[in-house]
C-alpha cells in the first residue's frame, strides 16, 4: 500500500476572498499511465480551510475490465463521499457522491472548518481506469 499525490487545487483552489463563490474542480484520472495497487491511496485534491464540498462526481472514460472499486474520501473517512464505486462501468456513466452507503445515487455535503484532502482509497489495483474526477464547492469564510 502506498500514498500516491496526484493533488490539485492547494490554497488556490478557491481563493480566500472567494467567499460564496462556487468552484467546480475537475481532476482527469489515468490509471492506465499511473497503475493504482491494491490498498493504495491517491490523493487527488487539496481543501481549503472553511471550504464546503457540495457534491462529487466520477465519470467513467475507459472502465477497469473486472469488477473493481473504489472509495472516495478524506482524512475522517475514507468512504464519506463514494464506498465501493464501481469502476467498470460504461464509458460515460457518472457515479455521483454516495455518503459510503455503497449506493451512487445520494449526494452528500460537508463543511470543512480545517483544510483537508480529499483522497481516493483502490478496493484492487487499477491499471486502466481513465476517469474525471468533479468536485463542487463553495469559500464559505474569508481568510
Amino acid at each position: 500500500m502506498a500514498t500516491l499525490n496526484w493533488r490539485v487545487g492547494g490554497s488556490g483552489a478557491i481563493a480566500s476572498a472567494d467567499a460564496g463563490h462556487i468552484a467546480i474542480a475537475k481532476i482527469a484520472l489515468d490509471c492506465a499511465t499511473n497503475n493504482v495497487g491494491s490498498g493504495d491511496t491517491v490523493q487527488v485534491l487539496d481543501i481549503p480551510a472553511g471550504t464546503e464540498v457540495l457534491w462529487t462526481a466520477l465519470l467513467v472514460g475507459t472502465p477497469e475490465t473486472a469488477a473493481d472499486t473504489a472509495d472516495l474520501g478524506d482524512a475522517d473517512s475514507a468512504t464519506v463521499y463514494m464506498s465501493n464505486a464501481p469502476l467498470n462501468g460504461t464509458a460515460g456513466t457518472y457515479l455521483w457522491g454516495d455518503a459510503g452507503t455503497g449506493s451512487t445515487s445520494v449526494m452528500i455535503r460537508k463543511y470543512y472548518k480545517a483544510a483537508g484532502i480529499l483522497s481516493i482509497h483502490a478496493d484492487a489495483a487499477l491499471a486502466q481506469f481513465k476517469g474525471t474526477l468533479l468536485v463542487c464547492m463553495a469559500k464559505m469564510t474569508i481568510g
